[in-house]
């Protein structure tokens, strides 16, 4: 939701102040980022999502709520964040150099 708002944020800055794609201003350039950020951050977040629930149908034994519920969401939550985080960062550093 927040990549969405985001994008039409972006669409009305550009189209409001007339500002051209081809011109690279720090604005753009946080606003590219941000944008890949929370595109692969949603992507990621659905896969995890995805791989909890195929694991709770795949069990045959009911988990108790308290067994891993702190550990699964904080490995789910590294994945989450740090995926994307790092593509993003991979992409800033490479921006930055050329």
């Amino acid at each position: 939701m927040i990549q969405l708002m985001l994008e039409l944020a972006s669409y009305l800055k550009n189209n409001l102040y007339g500002e051209h794609f081809h011109t690279k201003t720090t604005a753009c350039t946080i606003m590219g980022l941000l944008t890949q950020f929370f595109a692969i951050a949603q992507y990621a977040w659905m896969a995890i999502m995805s791989f909890d629930i195929w694991m709770t149908i795949r069990s045959v034994t009911p988990m108790s709520p308290r067994s891993k519920g702190k550990t699964q969401f904080t490995v789910y939550c590294c994945v989450g964040f740090l995926i994307p985080t790092i593509c993003t960062s991979i992409s800033a550093l490479i921006e930055t150099q050329f």
